[in-house]
């Protein structure tokens, strides 16, 4: 076949090639263009011309006007021009751009490489793995059944991955990324996007300002970025990164895990069974449904356990923090912290700090730990614990045990028949041996707190420990002849001395100057005294006859012991006059009774 050369009149052409490598020319008229077989190149000059190229690898240019182009068979490089075109690949490995004008751009079958011009086109990449590239105009891009690159570049683009694994970039301006099925890589870059994962495993990646980011189906990982981005999981296990910006971020169904980042960052669970943390900033953390783990950051943070067995983590910040409907652990840390048990069977701990700690509906623990709390019991039986500090524990209804520990406490039963317990005051002592006396002491004076202790209704047992566990390095035992202590080559691993050859495990301590408001022997309330070396020296009426002075000693036996005869310390009771039979105790010693 010969190569043609073909020309238009300037009037509406049909201009046909002959089947070789043809160059035909159109001319100011609405041409009707046709390469036929062959590697030709068309130009359709001026006029809303129709260029097909056929078989072969032609070469297409539209010019201006509103043409429609066809590449057909081969690999095809087609150009629109200026105009509103349409730009179709057909079969091949199509190069196309629409140019000017607000064009449509189809790939067709094959890998093609698709462009976009300065107006608003829609770019399809159909069949093939395909590349679509807008540019400044508001694009619709559509990737097509395989897997595609979509690049939106300036303006206001919508990018759809549909089938296939894609890669798809929003570029500057407020894009609508949508990925569709396949495995998809998305980010919105510049603008407020919206970005939608859509079916399949997705990573969905936002831009520097505030951005609309869905997982949908498939587990997905989404990444905010640096502005205020609203981000939810989907339907399936996600994994959800806010980063900067203050962040609104949601589970949705399935086992996530979300991350706040820095920023005041709302992090809400949904169904599954959740790990949240809010990072950096004042954040707000709530479960949902399932049994979540949550966990706060340096600031301070609201969390919410809301349904299931969840676990609540506080840090540093001054948190409140709220268990639930079910059986929760909550933990404050360090920080003065505000926690709530609601419903359920809780845990509840304060830790650090001087915190305030409820333990609502259920069978609840509550511990203080260091610092000056307050403890309150709910509806049910409660066991509440203040691990040290000058702290308020009260019990309300229920039949409660309440546990005051080191420094100044006031506990308060409630109604029901409550456990209230006053241990040793006392911290941990350092020994200072002594040579020439039949005892060993502290190398510093006790530190003593009086608590004062409230049964309410019901028969409460008001219970005093003055006996403290001891530490392995304080004494080894006691030395029957001389009355001294070896400090050195310690063999039995480091116990308190008591009376004669033996061993005690225990250091006396004074329980300081307690004070019972409401006993009343009529509710069955009842005085109990724990320790085998502890005993009531005397019971003493006060002037007024409001009530009775306790008075405790220590006793080490007949033959005496590191503490012999130690003060322990006075109760105070208010109410009814107290009589030996209304204490239990160890011993009582020759003086007890009414004084």
């Amino acid at each position: 076949m010969s190569n043609s050369y073909i020309y238009g009149t300037g009037e509406d052409d049909l201009l046909y090639g002959t089947g070789g490598n043809d160059k035909a020319y159109g001319s100011s008229g609405n041409d009707i263009i046709e390469g036929k077989g062959g590697d030709d190149e068309l130009y359709g000059n001026g006029g809303n011309d129709t260029i097909k190229g056929e078989e072969g690898d032609d070469t297409v240019l539209g010019h201006p006007g509103d043409d429609s182009i066809e590449g057909n068979a081969g690999d095809d490089k087609l150009y629109g021009g200026d105009g509103d075109d349409l730009v179709s690949g057909g079969e091949g490995n199509d190069m196309q751009t629409g140019g000017g004008g607000n064009d449509t751009i189809e790939g067709g079958e094959g890998d093609d490489k698709l462009y976009g011009g300065p107006d608003d086109d829609l770019i399809k990449g159909e069949d093939g793995q395909d590349k679509l590239y807008g540019n400044d105009g508001n694009d619709a891009m559509e990737g097509g059944a395989d897997d595609d690159t979509v690049l939106g570049h300036a303006g206001d683009d919508s990018i759809e991955g549909n089938a296939g694994d894609d890669k798809l970039y929003g570029g500057d301006g407020d894009d609508l990324v949508s990925g569709g099925e396949g495995n998809d890589m998305q980010t919105g870059g510049g603008g407020n996007d919206t970005i939608e994962g859509g079916e399949g495993d997705d990573k969905l990646y936002g831009g520097p300002d505030d951005d609309l980011i869905k997982g949908e189906d498939g587990q997905d990982k989404l990444y905010g970025n640096d502005g205020n981005d609203a981000m939810e999981g989907g339907a399936d296990d996600d994994t959800v990164l806010g980063h900067a910006g203050d962040d609104s971020i949601e589970g949705n169904a399935g086992d996530d895990k979300l991350y706040g980042g820095d920023g005041d960052d709302l992090v809400s669970g949904g169904e599954g069974n959740d790990m949240q943390t809010g990072g950096g900033g004042n954040d707000t953390i709530e479960g949902g449904e399932g049994d979540d783990k949550l966990y706060g950051g340096p600031d301070d943070d609201l969390i919410k356990g809301e349904d299931g067995q969840d676990e609540l983590y506080g840090n540093d910040g001054n948190d409140a923090m709220e268990g639930g409907a079910d059986d929760d652990t909550v933990l404050g840390h360090a920080g003065d912290d505000s926690i709530e048990g609601n419903a359920g069977d809780d845990l509840l701990s304060g830790d650090s700090g001087d915190d305030v700690v409820s333990g609502g509906e259920g069978e609840d623990i509550l511990y203080g730990g260091a610092g000056n709390d307050e403890l309150y019991g709910g509806d049910d039986n409660d066991t509440i614990d203040d691990g040290g500090g000058d702290d308020i524990l009260e019990g309300n209804t229920g039949n409660d045990i309440l546990r005051g520990r080191g420094g100044q406490d006031e506990l308060i039963g409630g109604d029901g028949d409550d456990l209230i317990i006053s241990y040793s005051d006392a911290g941990e002592p350092e020994i200072a041996q002594q040579t020439n006396e039949s005892k060993v002491y502290p190398d510093q004076p006790f530190f003593e707190a009086n608590d004062t202790l409230t049964g309410g209704s019901g028969a409460d047992t008001f219970l005093f420990r003055p006996l403290m566990n001891a530490k392995p390095e304080i004494i080894e035992k006691h030395n029957m002849h001389n009355m001294h202590q070896d400090m050195h080559n310690m063999n039995l691993h480091k116990q308190i001395a008591g009376e004669n050859g033996s061993v005690h495990d225990h250091w006396v301590d004074s329980i300081g100057d307690d004070i019972i408001l409401d006993f009343n022997r009529s509710e069955g309330d009842k005085i109990e005294i724990k320790g085998h070396t502890v005993k009531v020296e005397k019971i003493e009426e006060l002037d007024d006859g409001s009530g009775s002075i306790v008075h405790l000693i220590s006793d080490q036996g007949a033959n005496g012991g590191a503490h012999h005869l130690d003060k322990l310390g006075t109760i105070t009771v208010y109410g009814d006059l107290v009589t030996e039979s209304d204490l239990i105790a160890d011993i009582f010693g020759d003086g007890a009774g009414m004084g």
